[in-house]
């Protein structure tokens, strides 16, 4: 229940951010140890979120999200990396409103909907 809590609090803060402009720091600190953090930056077309856990019970959930949108020339980039226990990268791109390319790696974990088109 906890983790929803969490999760529930950080996507408020995340439909928030549209609205924001410059950089944007929100941190959960427990004493003087920040434990979780949502930092979100835009500049003209490029938009990232960065999203760190740290301190997780037992070290369990520890590690960063970061998301980030390159808008240019009619072509949008998106790139999500999750490093942690276990790192994945899923990087779209998409020209108007078709996907042109999509990237997953560790490719293991691509499947057939994450082909382009």
């Amino acid at each position: 229940m906890k983790s929803f809590s969490i999760r529930a609090a950080t996507l408020t803060c995340l439909l928030a951010f549209p609205l924001m402009a410059n950089a944007q720091t929100y941190s959960v600190m427990r004493g003087h140890r920040v434990m979780r953090s949502v930092v979100f930056e835009k500049q003209g077309g490029d938009e990232s979120l960065l999203l760190t856990l740290d301190h997780t019970p037992l070290g369990l959930e520890d590690g960063t999200f970061k998301a980030t949108t390159h808008t240019g020339d009619g072509t949008t980039e998106y790139l999500g990396e999750s490093k942690g226990s276990e790192s994945h990268d899923i990087a779209i791109t998409r020209t108007a409103s078709a996907v042109t390319s999509v990237r997953i790696t560790p490719q293991s974990e691509m499947t057939e909907l994450s082909e382009a088109g």
